[in-house]
């Protein structure tokens, strides 16, 4: 995986990303936050008939085990879309609370995407209605990237977690 993603002791870590070295200095394989995004693969396009086959399909199984609504806590921009069109065509079969995910980078073209959609906290037509928006500002506390204060984490007083964005 790391050498395929060209990942090596030399490779600098992302904004709000960790990665993990040995006492040798080579990579261990654990990428923390934003860093697992260098060890992504690339796949074929996944464009929108792809993306309402899969919004119909989640659709139709979720409501065959008896749900009647889901949720997306980190819903891509693009599927945010989706699932409006979608149930627009009438191919979605259950209700969906929809919590579109902000990046780090890229925050204002991914605000102005979901301004252009119209989406509004509480609000929605339809089958889709739009929940809270989620910012990722830090690392996480299982990973031990959460941020914190001084004098950070019980165990390393020297780990005050990853910022995703340097504030003033």
């Amino acid at each position: 995986g790391l050498r395929i993603s060209g990942i090596t002791r030399a490779t600098v870590p992302p904004p709000g990303g960790e990665i993990e070295h040995g006492p040798d200095g080579e990579p261990t394989g654990v990428l923390k936050d934003t860093a697992m995004e260098l060890a992504k693969v690339e796949l074929a396009p996944f464009g929108p008939p792809e993306r309402l086959l899969t919004a119909e399909r989640v659709g139709q199984e979720s409501a065959a085990v008896g749900l009647t609504t889901i949720h997306n806590s980190i819903l891509p921009i693009e599927d945010a879309e989706t699932y409006q069109q979608a149930d627009a065509q009438g191919r979605l079969k259950v209700r969906v609370k929809a919590i579109p995910f902000i990046p780090n980078q890229g925050t204002e073209a991914a605000l102005a995407r979901l301004r252009a959609l119209g989406v509004k906290t509480g609000d929605g037509k339809g089958r889709v209605t739009w929940g809270a928006v989620k910012f990722m500002c830090d690392g996480g506390m299982a990973a031990k990237t959460i941020a914190v204060t001084p004098p950070g984490t019980v165990d390393d007083p020297s780990n005050l977690g990853l910022l995703g964005w340097e504030t003033p």
